[in-house]
């Protein structure tokens, strides 16, 4: 269980609640498991995302198109400085000044020796991979749910079967008791009645550790652990 420490633990009588609908139809059991399931919701991803990349591998045959910008601040001197013309008025001259340009930028490579249809066929195999990773998870998933569901029923009915069997053995027991003790039964007779009811009783123990280990399946199965 990965405890460090003490393992002195106190046994206690419990079991497991019912599993809410393993009464009713395979069918919810297996939706629920299906969209529950970690496992199948990391490989959905991964087909997602695999198929985006085959989606941009595609997109090597075309051209590309990019935006271009850019800013300078430039000039023929870090300082500004200023005098007088033949005419009396401030000119100004030297300084920096802001320089902004955008554009487009068109690629379309022509031949890059079969680089994108070498990039789309193993984007591609790969795709089909997860995929069919994804569907044999999914099957996994099925089996489980069709198992462990009618384990549960299965092994409700053989609960309810042991206890018919241990109220069957202690009348048996307290009718030897009862024939011991007026002197029409033997000993042989007793204790065999008290062999059958202390069978009887363990057997009902067994049934319903499986009942609780059919059930502790069954919430594994649809990922509510």
């Amino acid at each position: 269980m990965g405890t460090v420490g003490d393992t002195d633990y106190d046994v206690a009588d419990d079991s497991l609640p019912p599993v809410p609908g393993e009464a009713g139809p395979v069918g919810p059991l297996i939706d629920e498991a299906v969209h529950a399931r970690p496992e199948l919701a990391a490989l959905d991803a991964q087909v997602r995302a695999q198929e985006l990349a085959l989606k941009a591998a595609r997109g090597g045959y075309g051209p590309s198109v990019s935006a271009v910008a850019g800013a300078s601040d430039a000039g023929i001197a870090f300082t500004q400085s200023t005098y007088l013309d033949n005419f009396g008025q401030v000119q100004m001259f030297g300084g920096l000044a802001w320089n902004v340009w955008i554009g487009l930028k068109l690629t379309w490579p022509v031949f890059q020796g079969f680089a994108t249809r070498g990039e789309v066929r193993e984007a591609t195999a790969t795709l089909d991979g997860l995929r069919a990773e994804r569907d044999g998870a999914l099957h996994q998933v099925w089996v489980a749910v069709q198992t462990s569901a009618p384990g549960v029923r299965a092994a409700k009915e053989a609960l309810v079967a042991a206890q018919e069997a241990l109220d069957a053995a202690k009348t048996r027991l307290k009718l030897a008791e009862g024939r011991y003790t007026a002197g029409a039964g033997s000993i042989i007779e007793l204790m065999d009645a008290q062999l059958a009811e202390t069978t009887a009783a363990a057997q009902l123990v067994a049934a319903d550790y499986a009942l609780s280990t059919a059930r502790a399946d069954l919430n594994l199965a649809l990922g509510r652990y």
